[in-house]
This record gives structure tokens, sequence and C-alpha cells, in this order.
């Protein structure tokens, strides 16, 4: 660009301008005196000479409290906590240049239940929340009260008689002084306030050798249920939660968990956990009374329960045929998934005389180990609620029976519970010995994996793929062929007593 060019870019001012510059210059290096005269002289000229920039805010003294009349009605809905009750409030988006809703503050007050003193003279309010006073005046962006003074980001409006407040002033000032929780969805223009009763206070994520639980802390037991969509995104949905979700979202990333999310979806809360590399197998239980929701996370080691469980699931068939005693079916025959209610309705259209679920356990103390087998109860330990959880979660979402299905399934499995649980005993026992495991014990729990078996039935936990000894074991094949054999060998057992003792009992007819 050249001179010329850029002095013409300066506007028609300035050619007058640089003649009177021409003009005063000797005056200037001979008198001081002048200089003051002469700037004041040339800033008119200056002014007239550069563009007019008169739109920019920054240069306009008037910018951000000039009053749009015509901005329409933006009709709020704002929801008391606990109560549910609900006023529609008219707010307009008063300021000029701006998207900030403002609220009259008569309407400010009564969605707040604030009382409101006037001082006409000073165009100043007073708003009475709870015995805790907050002070606006009319074109100003500072709020008095509360911890102190607060500066809003555009000022309070003195249009039509009445002062008009940004919804800012409730969301950050008003309510956090006064205990309130406030919310404002935006997509649905609701705004919730009122005394928190959120019941899901916190998340936590602790990492423990070789996994990581998540706690989801709650005020009460709450309802739940785990999903996993996808292999790197853990979903909990606890019925009838409530929360800042904002709050839970900030927690911070540990171990396998790289984010969490949470939303408000209706009556429940949903938590997304958000996996990072090296995420395995998850499970999740209840301890706490159920006020403490745990999702443990294993980290991946190549090697899935469910292949685990299939291998020795078809070696045991092929153990048990090969006896020709008795016949085998399996409730899959390959890697597929199964709703565990149409596992257990297999069994009994195959008329089965003994149901064995196959599972591997884990948890995120890497040092458990052991082998451990159930027979269908109530739950009499948290360890034992804790595995149930797991279990009935692993495949249908969490999804729990309810209080009248299971006593109805319950009774019908009552009649099997003296053999299931001679038999989860006999099992138990003897794997423990010919395996060198370590003995966790009988245990009762409420699989529902069980509950719809018309059959003796039981539930074997094989060992801890969270164990690093244990996970090696459990993918050999050697050792499959070995668990196989062992619960082969029991089931033949208990079989042949079974038939002696109902033999004795015809003959002493």
């Amino acid at each position: 660009m050249t001179r010329s060019a850029a002095y013409c870019s300066l506007g028609s001012g300035w050619p007058a301008c640089r003649a009177l510059v021409r003009t005063i210059a000797p005056y200037l290096r001979a008198r001081p005196l002048y200089v003051f005269l002469v700037v004041a002289a040339v800033l008119p000229l200056l002014a007239a000479a550069l563009p007019a920039h008169a739109a920019d805010s920054y240069l306009d003294p008037l910018a951000w409290t000039r009053i749009d009349a015509r901005a329409p009605v933006v009709n709020l809905v704002v929801e008391q906590r606990g109560t549910r009750q609900t006023q529609t409030v008219g707010a307009r988006r008063l300021l000029e240049g701006s998207r900030e809703i403002y609220v009259r503050s008569a309407d400010f007050a009564t969605a707040l239940r604030a009382g409101r003193f006037w001082q006409d003279t000073l165009r100043r309010l007073d708003l009475d929340v709870g015995g805790k006073v907050f002070t606006v005046t009319g074109g100003s962006r500072v709020v008095m009260g509360g911890p102190g003074e607060s500066l809003l980001p555009v000022p309070v409006l003195d249009h039509a008689g009445d002062l008009w407040l940004p919804l800012d002033a409730l969301l950050r000032v008003v309510g956090p002084a006064t205990g309130l929780e406030v919310a404002f969805d935006a997509g649905t223009g609701r705004v919730t306030l009122g005394p928190s009763d959120d019941n899901v206070e916190k998340v936590t994520i602790e990492t423990l050798g070789h996994s990581t639980a998540v706690h989801l802390r709650c005020r009460d037991p709450l309802g739940w249920s785990v999903e996993r969509p996808a292999f790197d995104q853990v979903t909990v949905s606890l019925r009838s939660g409530r929360a800042n979700a904002a709050a839970l979202s900030a927690t911070p990333a540990a171990g396998f968990v790289r984010a969490v999310e949470a939303r408000q979806d209706a009556d429940r809360l949903v938590v997304t956990l958000r996996l990072g590399d090296g995420a395995g197998e998850h499970r999740a239980y209840a301890a706490d009374g159920g006020r403490d929701v745990v999702v443990v996370l294993a980290a991946a080691a190549g090697i899935m329960e469910k292949d685990v469980n299939l291998a020795v699931a078809r070696e045991l068939k092929q153990y048990l045929e090969r006896s020709g005693e008795l016949d085998v079916v399996l409730t899959r025959q390959r890697d597929e998934a199964m709703d565990l209610d149409a596992r257990a309705e297999a069994a009994n259209a195959a008329g089965g005389d003994l149901f064995i679920s196959l599972h591997c356990n884990s948890w995120f103390d890497d040092q458990a180990r052991g082998f451990e087998t159930y027979f269908l109860s109530p739950a009499s330990s948290d360890w034992a609620r804790s595995v149930e959880a797991a279990e009935n979660g692993a495949s249908d979402g969490g999804r729990e029976p309810g209080d009248v299905e299971f006593i109805v399934w319950e009774l019908v499995q009552n009649r099997y519970i003296t053999r299931s649980s001679q038999f989860a005993e006999y099992l138990q026992a003897r794997a423990c010995r010919e395996l060198g495991s370590p003995d966790r014990g009988v245990r009762q729990a409420g699989f529902r994996v069980l509950v719809g078996a018309y059959m003796p039935a039981v539930l074997v936990e094989l060992g801890f793929l969270s164990h690093a000894d244990e996970e090696m074991r459990l993918d050999e094949r050697s050792y499959q062929r070995q668990l196989a054999r062992t619960i082969g060998d029991a089931v033949l057992g208990f079989a042949r007593t079974a038939a002696t003792a109902g033999a004795g009992t015809e003959a002493s007819r």
C-alpha cells in the first residue's frame, strides 16, 4: 500500500487536518504555550477524519444499558423442588446486544418467596430471601448482600415501572448465597429451585491394585442397574436418583475411568463412565446397606470370563457323557448372549435333574482368590449380596426380579433347596480338596439364573480373574479340564448317592 493510499483511507477530513498542521507547525516549535491549544484544535478534526465507530460498544458509554422495549416475551417455567409446583414467568431479553434473560423483580420475588422493599427515589430494591437481604439498583451491576458485593455481567434494568433482574443474579448470586439449588435448562426454559433434595451425593474413584472401583454415594438406598453398551463405556442408572449432574460430571478421572458424565433423565439419574485403555470386565454391587453402589473395573488381561465359563462347560459335558450315565445340555453352545431367564427355561425344557451355572469371580482386591459355591436363598452376607448383584446384572442390564416374582420362584425352588444345599456342600468340599484352591465356602444368594429352575441348582465361582495366578490357571486348558473333571466327579458321586438312597427307600417299602 502506498503512502497516499494510506492517507486516503483515513477519510475526507484528513486533507484539512494536514493543512492545519502545516500552518501551525512553526508555532509549535517556537511557543510551547500553543501546544494545548493546537491539540485542542486538532482533536475535533482528527475525530472528523477517523472513520465512524459509534456502533462499537466499547466506545459507546451507553452500551449495555439500552433497553429493547420490543423484546418478545420468553416464557420460563419455574419449578419448586420438593413440591414440584410450577409457575410460568414472562421473561424478556431486554438488554440490547445481549442474550441475557431478564425477569421482572416482582416475579423474581415470587419465585424466591422473598419480600420486596422499594426505594423509588434511588431506584433501589431490597429483596429479603429467608432473612438474607440483597440490594440491587437500576442501571447497576452490583448486588449488595449475601457474602458481600457481587458484580453481575450485565446491569439491572429499570423498565416499565419495575426493576428487571438478569437470570444470572438468581443462578450465581442469590441461589448460592441462600443455599438454594438453582438450575436452568436453556433448552426447555425450565428453572428449578429450592432446597436441595439430591439423594446422590458424589462419585469417587479409587485405584486398587490392578482394578478401579467407582463408588456412587447415595443418601438413601436406591434401585440401580448397570449396562455396558460399548466396551469403553459403562452406564449406571439410579432409579429415583437426583443429583447436581454438573458436579458429578466434574469428578476427576482416575484409573480406568477417563471421564464421568451424569445427566438427569426424568425420574432417574444416569451416570456414564467413559473408560480408557486397559479396562477389562466389570462387576457392580451395592454396599453399606445399598447406599454405596460400586462398579469394579478389572484390568483387561485378554481373558474373558465368558470364554473360561464356556470352555469349562464344554469339557464338563464331554466328561459326563463319557461316563455313559448322564445326558448333558448346555444352555449355550457358542459365544452368544443369552438372557438369564432363558437359561433356566432351557434347563426346564430339557427336563433336567440338576442345574449348574458356571462363573468366574472378580474383585478390586487383587489378593482375593478361591473357589465358592452358591445355592438359591436370600443373600446372607454383604459379599454374597455383591456377587448376587454382579451376576444378576451381568447380562440383563441389572434387571432384578420384583418382590412378588422372586417370592413365587423362591417357593418353587424351596422344593429343591435341601438337595441344592447338599450338592453345594458336597461339590465345594471335593473341589477345594482336589484343586488345592482356597475354600471360600458355600454361600446363599438370590441369583436370578437359579430362580427359574425346577430342579436342584447351584452357581459355581471357579476362581478369581482379578488374581494374577488364578487368572493364569483359569486360562490354561489343562486346568479347565481339571475343573471339569472335579465338578463332573462331584456330579456323578452325588447322583450315585442319590440313586442308592432312592433304591434303599424303595426297598424299605
